[in-house]
Parts: C-alpha cells; structure tokens; sequence
C-alpha cells in the first residue's frame, strides 16, 4: 500500500472506519499513514531536482495521481481522520511539505481546497511548538505554526477586547439609565416641594404675630382711696 500508486479510491474511508471501529488501531494507522507520506514526500522532492523547478512543485496538479494532498477524495478524508481524532495523526501531517502544510493550516479567504478547521490548525500549531513534539520543525514550518498562533492570540485579544467594550457599554448605559431615573424623581418632587412651601406661607400670614396676642405687662389699677 506504501507504494502503490495511486491510493484506491476507498483507502481513507476505510481507514476511518477502522480507526472509528477499533480506537486501539490508531497507532497502527498513524504508523502506516506516516510511512506512506514520507515516501511520497520523498518521491516528489527527487521530481522536482529531477526538473529543476522550486518547492512550490509540491502543489502541482501533474502530481495529484502520485501524492495524496493532491487527490481531493483522499486528501479530504486525511483531514476527516485529524480533526475527528486526537494528537496521534498531528505527526503525520508534520510531515506534509511545508507549502502543503501552510495553505491547510492558513488557507486564504477565497480557498476552495479542503483544509483544516481553524480550531484543528491552532492545536497542531501548539503540538508542533511544544516539547511533546520531538523531532525538529522544518523552518518553513515552524514560520507556519508561529503565524497560526500569532494569529490566534489576535484574534483572542480581539475577542477580549469586544468583551471590554461590550462592559463598558453596559455599565454606561445602567449609569445614564440611573441618572434618567434620579431626574425624572427629582422632577415629579419639585411641584410637591413647592406647594408645601405655598401652603406653609399661608399659613404663616394668615397666622396671629406673637405681639399682637402677647398682654401688655406694665398696666396700674386705680383702686382709688380708703378714706
């Protein structure tokens, strides 16, 4: 199967459904899989000094009987295998050229080649930087892994930073509803307050002054005389 090419048609359903059928073979597969991509990593590579032409020969489509990121039913089902599986298959796709890896791992706006989902791609880039990934990174790949997790941390950042608005937001508007509030009770006691005054300064005119009800205190009585 390393060798044969191309793969049969039905190669990597039935390598789903055994992986999914038996969890214990994954390592098996994950082996078989990584021999295979390196054999064919190595074949293009001797193509493309037998041609003389530049890494990016890895893409062409001249390849796509011989190479499985070039046949879209295989290539399709490889990313199926990763993203619906654990770390065990993330050395495998280490192993894809580096081109290849990028355009899955970073794939542009309008890209209609299948690729990796963008949470699957951040937790390859994390595999591929830690200390749980042994072998050395090529430096096209690891530039690729880095840019991933650069853009991962922006997007995070850009999340937290909507959030803090979104506070922000919330808590001026609760500020501006309170103070709504407190004018519209300091309105509705204004008219209240007033009259009370009005009535209370009635009150104190039409009241008597402590004068004109106060008893004179010097006065004589003439009781006239004895005699």
């Amino acid at each position: 199967m390393e060798v044969r090419s191309p793969l049969p048609a039905l190669f990597m359903r039935t390598v789903i459904v055994a992986v999914c059928g038996a969890p214990k073979l994954r390592p098996f597969v994950a082996d078989l899989l990584s021999r295979l991509i390196s054999k064919q990593v190595r074949r293009a590579r001797t193509v493309c000094l037998q041609k003389r032409c530049t890494i990016n020969c890895f893409l062409m489509p001249s390849f796509s009987s011989m190479l499985i990121w070039l046949d879209k039913g295989q290539w399709r089902g490889l990313l199926m295998l990763v993203e619906n599986s654990d770390k065990t298959f993330f050395p495998v796709m280490l192993q894809l050229p580096a081109p290849v890896l990028h355009k899955c791992m970073l794939p542009t706006a309008d890209e209609q080649e299948p690729h990796l989902q963008w949470v699957t791609a951040v937790k390859l880039a994390q595999f591929a930087t830690s200390k749980e990934y042994l072998p050395g990174l090529v430096r096209q790949v690891q530039a690729t892994c880095e840019d991933v997790l650069r853009k991962q941390t922006a997007i995070l950042q850009a999340a937290a930073d909507e959030r803090k608005a979104a506070t922000a937001a919330t808590e001026a508007a609760a500020a501006a509803a309170a103070a709504a509030a407190e004018a519209t009770v300091a309105a509705e006691a204004s008219p209240v307050k007033a009259e009370q005054t009005s009535v209370a300064g009635e009150a104190n005119a039409s009241a008597p002054t402590a004068a004109a009800v106060q008893p004179e205190d010097n006065f004589e009585i003439d009781f006239g005389d004895d005699d």
